[in-house]
């Protein structure tokens, strides 16, 4: 059993509920089966190793001989569903977390380092190291923000749909590339007014990553203002404040889940 995922709770769809209250009226009031349905009725989540236990029964499920009240007590075909996408999403993304933490170290062939937790002058001295050498290399940079509420929710903009829209209808963060000469703190804030409205003059935290010919320079927003107080531009046709868990279901820009994996480390 994964031990990252030992004793998580996961929420249960509305839907999947509601089923479980339709079907355990027909059950053994004593079977186990109806023991799990009460308990995912009244307290609406399941644990990882809840989860585990009923996919190893939806595994196993014979449907020519087992009892087919018991595998709709235990959710049925839409339970089924998503606890094989639930589970795969979050060993998907340990997966990706341990193998960006290895790719951020120090790689002197790549030219690739990630700069949390140092002092503020250390950061500034190691950022314009990287920022000379990505122009000597000729490599795109791009300014991100990760926007969090007191409510560990996290700002996400729906992109527009017209043509040579980069990724639309995707949902991604405020963000864009760094003008000529332009600091990578002066883009963030520059980037976050202009697609959200929102004026920040300062970060909780940032770092740096290179991804192939992009780098990529992160930065930590804690907004505590009014949450429907977003004025999009023409690049977004949205915008909506999201749970860790929902943002792992949306449709995303790529490695968006990954900089918050980074950037945030207290986020449940």
């Amino acid at each position: 059993m994964n031990s990252q995922l030992y004793d998580k709770k996961y929420p249960i769809p509305i839907p999947i509920i509601k089923n479980l209250e339709s079907k355990i009226m027909i059950g053994d009031s004593t079977g186990e089966g109806v023991k799990r349905a009460k308990f995912l009725i009244k307290n609406g989540y399941a644990t990882y190793q809840m989860l585990k236990r009923i996919k190893n029964f939806f595994d196993n499920f014979d449907q020519t001989s087992d009892s087919l009240q018991e595998f709709e007590l235990s959710g049925g075909e839409d339970m089924r569903n998503y606890i094989e996408h639930t589970l795969e999403a979050d060993r998907g993304n340990i997966n990706r977390s341990s193998e960006i933490k290895r790719a951020i170290q120090p790689d002197m062939n790549r030219g690739m380092k990630a700069y949390v937790g140092e002092s503020t002058m250390k950061i500034k001295t190691l950022i314009k190291e990287a920022e000379e050498k990505e122009e000597a290399t000729g490599l795109t940079l791009n300014a991100v923000v990760v926007v969090l509420n007191p409510e560990k929710r996290f700002l996400l903009l729906k992109r527009s749909s017209y043509p040579d829209q980069w990724m639309p209808n995707k949902w991604s963060m405020p963000g864009g590339g760094i003008e000529e000469g332009e600091e990578p703190s002066k883009a963030a804030i520059r980037e976050l007014k202009e697609e959200t409205g929102l004026v920040v003059t300062k970060f909780k935290e940032s770092f740096v990553i290179q991804r192939d010919e992009n780098v990529e320079h992160v930065f930590l927003s804690l907004y505590e203002g009014d949450p429907f107080n977003i004025k999009l531009d023409k690049e977004n046709q949205g915008f909506g404040w999201f749970g860790y868990n929902e943002i792992k279901h949306l449709d995303t820009v790529p490695n968006l889940i990954d900089y918050i994996n980074i950037t945030v480390k207290d986020y449940e």
